[in-house]
């Protein structure tokens, strides 16, 4: 259920080391304990057009949503372990942030896996 998204510049990204960036955020979520691995959706979205101030900077900011309910110790870990795998994946960006995202259990849905209906092969 926690999804985790990173906004980054798209000059600064190619396909293998998005992958392994991704992979290195899924292995350290999980390896808290305060998430479940199987659990993460994870995703990039590149921008083509952003400014920092009135520059085109490079930049990297990373958003992790989950429901509501962890302490603030928990959020503080996931938030200094991101920034940290961030930073090592991006030693040459200076503008490199992560946010930390209460989702409110009343009000967000999903469809459950196992009620997905099962199409017609005929």
């Amino acid at each position: 259920m926690p999804h985790l998204v990173i906004e980054i510049s798209r000059q600064v990204l190619d396909t293998d080391s998005a992958r392994r960036l991704l992979l290195a955020l899924h292995d350290t979520a999980a390896g808290t304990g305060i998430v479940q691995g199987r659990d993460l959706k994870l995703r990039i979205v590149p921008i083509d057009i952003a400014l920092v101030g009135k520059d085109d900077e490079p930049f990297v900011h990373l958003t992790f949503a989950l429901l509501a309910g962890r302490s603030p110790e928990q959020k503080l870990t996931l938030s200094t372990l991101f920034l940290g795998v961030l930073c090592k994946h991006f030693p040459l960006i200076g503008r490199c942030s992560v946010e930390i995202r209460d989702m409110d259990s009343f009000s967000y849905k999903k469809r459950q896996p196992d009620h997905v209906p099962i199409p017609d092969a005929n």
